[in-house]
Formats: C-alpha cells, sequence, structure tokens
C-alpha cells in the first residue's frame, strides 16, 4: 500500500527510511506507539518518508500520505527474538531496491538486529538510526545495548536517556535529544463517567507493571480517602498488575473509590484528564513520561514518583510535585494539592503554559533534521 508524498516536497530533498514495525495501532495508548504514530504522521511534511513493514495483524485501516507499507507474515504479535523471522526478509527485499537512504530502528532489539544483518549480507553502508525511550533489565536490555553501540544515531527524548545511553558505551556525539510532542483530540467521555463530583477525583492511566508503581496510586487513595469523603480513583491500564490491583482495592477497604477500566479511547482519554483534580504517575522508570506531559496540556497537575525523566516534562513546584522513593512521601503530595484548590488551580494553569511548548511537528522537524545531519556525515 502506497500513498503520493505531499505536495510540495522536493524529491532531491526527500529521505526515505526503511523501518520494519512492530504495530502502530490507532487504539493502543503504549507510550511508545503514541510516540511513534505521532511522529511518523509528520514526518512526511519535512521530506522524511517512511517505507513500513507490518505485521499483518498489525494492519492499517487507511494509509497516511506520504508512507509506504507493506504486510509481513508472520501475522500475530512477536518476541523480539523471534522478529528477523519476519523483518530480516523484507528488509534484505526493500535494501536491495536500491531505494532507501536511512535504515530505522524505533527498537533497538526487536528491529536493530534485522537490519544490522540486512545491510550486512548486502555490503551497504547505510546509516541505521535507532530510537531508544529507556533501558531495559536481563536480556533484552543487553539486546538493545548491543544494537545502540552499532548505531550512526540514536534518537532519544530526554536528557535523562541520553545519559544513560553514554554509560553504556555510546558516543555523545552520536545522540541527539528530541524531546516528545503532545497533542489531544476533542474530549468526549465515550461511556467512562466519574461517579462522584469534582474535588478529590485521582486519575491512573499507564501499564500496569512493577516500575510503573501503579499500586501506589491504590495506597494513595486509600490514604486519602478518610479526609476526602467524596474521593475517587479512575484506574486505567492492563498488564500483569491486573489482578493485584484489584486484591489492593478491596484489601484496603476502597474498592467502592476506584474504578477500573483496562482501556479508554483517545477522545476517553483526553476528557479524563481534564476533568481530574490530579493525573498520578508514580513510575520509578520513565524515558519521558508522555501522559504527565498530556495532563499538562490538559491543565491537570501531576503528582509524579521518583523517575528522573519526569523533572524535564513536569516544573516542580509549578506544574505538580515530584515526590521522592518513598511512598509516604508521594501521599504527602497529593494531599497537598487536594487539601488547595486555589494552589492546585495556579499549577493546572501554568501546566497548560509548560505543555504548549512541547509540539509533535517540532519533534519531527528535528528529527528530520538529525536524520539529513547523519546521512550527510555518512556520505561524507
Amino acid at each position: 500500500m502506497t500513498t503520493t508524498p505531499q505536495a510540495g516536497q522536493a524529491e532531491t530533498d526527500a529521505l526515505h527510511v526503511l523501518m520494519p514495525h512492530c504495530g502502530l495501532r490507532s487504539g493502543s495508548q503504549l507510550g511508545g506507539e503514541v510516540f511513534e504514530r505521532q511522529l511518523l504522521l509528520r514526518l512526511p511534511d519535512y521530506g522524511v518518508f517512511p517505507h513500513i513493514g507490518l505485521p499483518s495483524s498489525r494492519g492499517l485501516e487507511t494509509v497516511p500520505a506520504g508512507w509506504d507499507v507493506d504486510l509481513l507474515r508472520p501475522g500475530r504479535g512477536l518476541r523480539w527474538y523471534l522478529a528477523p523471522a519476519a523483518f530480516l526478509p523484507y528488509s534484505l527485499r526493500q535494501l536491495r531496491g536500491g531505494k532507501i537512504d536511512l535504515i530505522r530502528a524505533h527498537s533497538p532489539r526487536f528491529v536493530g538486529p534485522s537490519l544490522l544483518a540486512a545491510r550486512g549480507a548486502l555490503g551497504l553502508q547505510v546509516p541505521l538510526v535507532v530510537h531508544h525511550h529507556h533501558g531495559e533489565p536481563g536480556a533484552a536490555g543487553a539486546a538493545d545495548r548491543w544494537v545502540l553501540r552499532r548505531a550512526s544515531l540514536v534518537v532519544v527524548p530526554s536528557r535523562v536517556v541520553r545519559d544513560e545511553v553514554v554509560a553504556d558505551g555510546v558516543s555523545p556525539a552520536r545522540v541527539a535529544v528530541v524531546p516528545n510532542g503532545a497533542e489531544l483530540p476533542a474530549p468526549h467521555a465515550d461511556g467512562v463517567l466519574w461517579r462522584r463530583p469534582p474535588g478529590a477525583r485521582l486519575l491512573y492511566v499507564s501499564r500496569l507493571v512493577p516500575r510503573k508503581r501503579p499500586l501506589l496510586a491504590i495506597e494513595t487513595a486509600a490514604a486519602l480517602a478518610p479526609d476526602f469523603p467524596e474521593l475517587e480513583l479512575i484506574f486505567v491500564g492492563r498488564g500483569e498488575l491486573a489482578e493485584a490491583a484489584h486484591r489492593h482495592a478491596r484489601a484496603l477497604g476502597v474498592a467502592d473509590r476506584v474504578q477500573f477500566v483496562e482501556w479508554v479511547s483517545e477522545e476517553a482519554k483526553a476528557w479524563l484528564l481534564e476533568t481530574a483534580d490530579l493525573f498520578l504517575m508514580p513510575s520509578v522508570l520513565e524515558g519521558f513520561g508522555l501522559v504527565a506531559l498530556e495532563s499538562q496540556l490538559a491543565g491537570t497537575p501531576v503528582v509524579g514518583g521518583p523517575a528522573s525523566a519526569l523533572a524535564e516534562v513536569v516544573v516542580a513546584g509549578e506544574t505538580g510535585l515530584l515526590a521522592g522513593d518513598d511512598d509516604a512521601s508521594f501521599v504527602v503530595a497529593a494531599r497537598a494539592l487536594l487539601e488547595n484548590p486555589e494552589r492546585r488551580a495556579a499549577f493546572g494553569a501554568a501546566a497548560r503554559r509548560n505543555a504548549a511548548r512541547f509540539s509533535w511537528s517540532s519533534a519531527a522537524a528535528a528529527t528530520a533534521d538529525a536524520y539529513r545531519r547523519t546521512l550527510a556525515g555518512a556520505r561524507s
């Protein structure tokens, strides 16, 4: 499936980028997929045209302007160590065509090995660009680092991730920091409604995995409930801690205060962010903190955990509060904003101004510029 480039884009200035991909689902709210959708939609505006290979189960209803999309087998979701079975044959076919200027991995371990193998098999010098959001433990992290050290350019969303990548052996000259943007659709409840009046509405939206500390959001609701009779937590997410979250709410006696929702549309997420009083993000590890930025764009202050990258997104003491490593400090921060509506309103207004500094168009422009500099360096 192919669409034509944007009108007015000079072909001589165009970059054709090969990017096997694990998923670009419009309904996914995983930070990585949101990032990819928003960035890739805008890259053709800056002369960068994606050539995308997707598993057939991840096919798109419509192909955006400037994209070339092929559906691959196997069609199901892939484990990172099995991805070459789908991505290597596709990469070889595309590189043999001679049209590709850059190869790009949206995930080091899922895509990087296939691209490196295809490039090596054909004896090509085409530069490899890798986008990297944060480190992972174990074998997955080791595979990521192996690819990152072989990349011509590593694009990261924050200074925290840049420092991490450099510590892992990547030259600082080969790392570009490009912050994410923020954009929300027109808000619409889509059937997800608050059950209690405004004033103590808490919102959690994220994956239910240990590094996100989702259970702390429930513990915060339980700690504050005695002092805020109308307190309610809408808890949105899927993941390995889903059952534990339900048990935790029952054990702490706040099952009637927590509304569990597995998934919401982008429009419903925007509505929840706008109507919440506080957004809770207790994470200990974030590469950027995209939902925290979206919350600020909606005018809702953030209570964040100790994840270092959140300090690059949330202005502590102005657009939100960032807690320390201990759980008690997170509860204290949430209480401080719930108890002071005037301060909370001032934080919300400052949050909108802060979020306005970030845009996906700026991110796409900076990314395209980094690609061109890398290609020029390789050719020279």
